[in-house]
């Protein structure tokens, strides 16, 4: 665009009627670039923002120069781009490459967690490594479900489900059931490892040890909105409470609960091995 002004209407309101448009916060800046460009005879590339007659807003990028003398016309030509939505494009990648980060520090923090936990609760490197392997696979399942879902959560079943097909256990010997119940994406990572460890310990020691051997999974609401998770084996051998306490034992009593502050009812019974949890409906978690 091209326009003839003198130096001194430049900043006369009355004369730039453009500049009425500009977000109040932006005409200091704008008068100011304008007043070095005519000074100093030097271009003037400005970012602003855009009011309009129906109160949306948008954001310009505009480039070029004036030159005038005192007196004179002055005389300027420049270019307006509508960068509104490039600019959107551009904060969107922003907190994007921002929760990367994150996600990766708490995964590295995650896997050199079970990396020293499952060294100082096994006997040799062999077992080591068959643990920790598993315990992997497992946070990358978790993983999985959540990048599907864009990080955004997942549902309860599904991460269930997920859980206990990675064993390739029987259909018939498992029996998942609950209403709609949507994790945020830490609670769906410390849900999956505690499932898994369950899983693990039930096809060693419990109920999928043996093929008549159940576990029935299922949760619900209670009336003041917590949610209770229960894990029911039964069918298998007797169970006893092991005399020292693993990984997976402190995670499903106490990390799990720490995590989703909630509260874990571990219980060997006769029939089979009980454990349940209590929590309440927090950010991030979604119910029906």
């Amino acid at each position: 665009s091209q326009n003839a002004w003198t130096k001194s209407q430049l900043h006369r309101r009355s004369d730039t009627l453009w500049l009425d448009r500009v977000h109040p916060s932006d005409r200091a800046r704008i008068t100011t670039e304008i007043d070095a460009c005519l000074n100093h005879q030097q271009p003037f590339d400005l970012e602003y923002t855009v009011l309009h007659a129906d109160g949306s807003a948008r954001k310009v990028h505009h480039t070029g120069y004036f030159q005038a003398q005192e007196g004179a016309a002055a005389r300027g030509t420049g270019l307006v781009r509508d960068v509104t939505e490039l600019r959107k494009w551009e904060e969107s990648q922003r907190l994007l490459i921002g929760e990367l980060n994150h996600r990766v520090k708490n995964m590295l923090a995650v896997t050199q967690s079970i990396a020293r936990q499952t060294q100082r609760t096994t006997s040799d490197v062999d077992a080591f490594s068959k643990a920790f392997s598993n315990r992997l696979r497992a946070l990358a399942a978790a993983h999985d479900i959540l990048t599907r879902r864009r990080w955004s959560g997942a549902e309860l079943e599904e991460i269930a489900h997920a859980a206990v097909d990675s064993f390739s256990v029987s259909g018939d010997q498992t029996s998942i059931q609950g209403p709609h119940i949507r994790l945020g994406p830490d609670a769906t990572i410390t849900f999956a490892m505690a499932l898994h460890e369950l899983a693990t310990n039930a096809l060693k020691y419990g109920s999928l040890s043996v093929p008549e051997g159940h576990v029935n999974i299922s949760w619900n609401i209670l009336a003041d909105q917590r949610i209770v998770v229960e894990w029911i084996e039964s069918g298998g051998p007797k169970v006893v409470a092991p005399s020292r306490k693993g990984f997976g034992t402190r995670l499903l009593e106490q990390g799990i609960a720490r995590e989703l502050d909630g509260v874990v009812q571990t219980e060997y019974r006769k029939d089979g091995f009980y454990w349940r949890m209590e929590f309440a409906v927090t950010e991030g978690t979604e119910s029906a």
